[in-house]
């Protein structure tokens, strides 16, 4: 599904899934959401008043309230080209578009870096040059890891271990 993140309106997001298919969130053992894939590290410079990239990947956070998720996370993303990753659990709020599965009781595991371009206005190109495909291939080789391990386990052992 797709989360509608930043489509403000004319993409549906995930509280509108949510919403639409409550027989699936009664069901529902646990909850992936990615965000903001293949983001390289563009920093301000203000100095010398530009915005450039800083040659390395940004930095991405798994926000994994349980401590499976995060042990599932941290095996998954072991060997890939997503460096600069780690898994953190949240004291009080819940970030991201895993929010609201988290709030509903369903454990979640939640993939939100937050490069600085995400915060200005959008490149004429859509700021496809900010992206790394390498980067994109191992984080979408962790997801699926990290699924397909979710998959294996009981509910027992998902929301075992705070």
């Amino acid at each position: 599904m797709t989360t509608g993140h930043f489509g403000h309106g004319y993409v549906p997001a995930a509280r509108d899934w949510r919403e639409s298919n409550p027989e699936l969130m009664k069901k529902a053992v646990a909850c992936v959401t990615i965000e903001h894939l293949a983001a390289n590290e563009w920093v301000d410079n203000p100095e010398r008043n530009e915005y450039k990239a800083s040659g390395g990947f940004d930095w991405g956070v798994a926000y994994t309230p349980l401590r499976a998720e995060g042990g599932v996370f941290l095996d998954a993303v072991d060997g890939t080209e997503a460096t600069r990753t780690y898994a953190f659990k949240p004291a009080g709020a819940y970030p991201g578009e895993g929010a609201g599965f988290w709030a509903a009781g369903i454990p979640a595991l939640s993939y939100v870096p937050s490069p600085q371009y995400l915060f200005i206005a959008p490149a004429k190109n859509g700021g496809i040059e900010k992206l790394d495909r390498h980067r994109l291939h191992g984080e979408v080789t962790a997801f699926a890891r990290a699924v397909a391990a979710l998959d294996k386990m009981s509910k027992a052992e998902i929301r075992g271990g705070v």
